[in-house]
């Protein structure tokens, strides 16, 4: 039984670096009683990030502290990075460090992570972007998704690097090509972008497909407004208004205000008064400057 869990476990943590999350998390899950700590750690990046559930830091919180129970180093930085009192929150981390940064450099993907972030945002060390780049690089070399994601993000922000959306998208590709759908996305958005030409908006409608199916609240919305223009894929109002479901389901007050219109309009549904006006309130109420003019176009 021992050895057929350490063989779950290892093909949990290479779904994990690897960015297929939903199937990871359901492995670690099965695993969740076996009182393995890398296992504890892990579903709480899983909770953190919002890798195969819905992101939450007290559950994150739950898994760390079972596994810093039990003396593992990066369950341990990960309760630490939690505490709300920064000045505490720094003086462990800043114990930690040393431990961890050994771990990094023995090529932990997660230790180079997690130190990528301490010296972005200054937790425990002195901010340094140059060292967050480094450690982030270092984990992305090694396939790990979730860095690729950053450091496409970096890269597209000009982060601690020079601003270079080339060099972004490159690593937002590495890490979509693997399955991480906020990668995905971002590749889906890239495509999609004002003007571009008939080909390209099938390729970003491609990858918003891609991370969609995964449960991508903003690429549902993507794919729902691909399907109601017929951009990037064949025009269709009722598959537009099932991903507008999809995304306004998860929460998302765009997809809710697109939803509450096919409803008002009978676009892709039965006209249903009602249901638009409760859809409607629901956006209202997530107080989105942008979207409350709308609503006020709109009602």
């Amino acid at each position: 039984m021992a050895d057929a869990n350490d063989k779950k476990q290892a093909t949990a943590e290479n779904l994990y670096i690897q960015g297929k999350m939903d199937k990871a998390y359901k492995l670690l899950s099965e695993l969740s009683k076996t009182g393995n700590p890398q296992v504890m750690f892990l579903l709480g990046e899983c909770f953190r990030y919002g890798h195969g559930v819905p992101e939450s830091e007290e559950e994150a919180l739950k898994w760390y502290e079972k596994g810093a129970d039990k003396n593992h180093l990066l369950s341990s930085c990960g309760k630490a990075s939690l505490i709300k009192e920064p000045e505490e929150r720094n003086d462990v981390l800043s114990r930690l460090r040393e431990p961890l940064e050994r771990s990094a450099y023995d090529g932990n993907v997660f230790a180079c992570h997690m130190l990528s972030v301490c010296y972005l945002y200054g937790r425990g060390v002195p901010e340094d972007p140059a060292k967050a780049i480094d450690f982030c690089t270092r984990a992305a070399n090694q396939g790990y998704a979730l860095a690729q994601y950053h450091l496409g993000l970096y890269c597209s922000k000009g982060i601690g690097v020079t601003r270079n959306p080339k060099e972004a998208l490159k690593w937002f590709e590495k890490a979509a090509e693997q399955g991480y759908a906020a990668a995905q996305y971002k590749v889906g958005i890239h495509y999609s972008e004002e003007g571009a030409d008939a080909k390209s908006r099938t390729t970003g409608a491609k990858w918003f497909l891609k991370a969609a199916e995964q449960g991508h609240a903003l690429s549902q919305y993507q794919v729902a407004l691909c399907y109601y223009n017929g951009s990037g894929l064949m025009l269709s109002v009722k598959k537009s208004a099932q991903w507008f479901q999809k995304s306004a389901d998860q929460g998302y007050d765009w997809a809710m205000f697109r939803l509450a219109n096919c409803y008002k309009y009978g676009y892709g549904v039965n006209r249903d008064k009602r249901m638009a006006e409760e859809l409607y309130e629901k956006a209202k109420k997530r107080n989105n400057p942008e979207l409350l003019q709308a609503l006020k176009n709109e009602t």
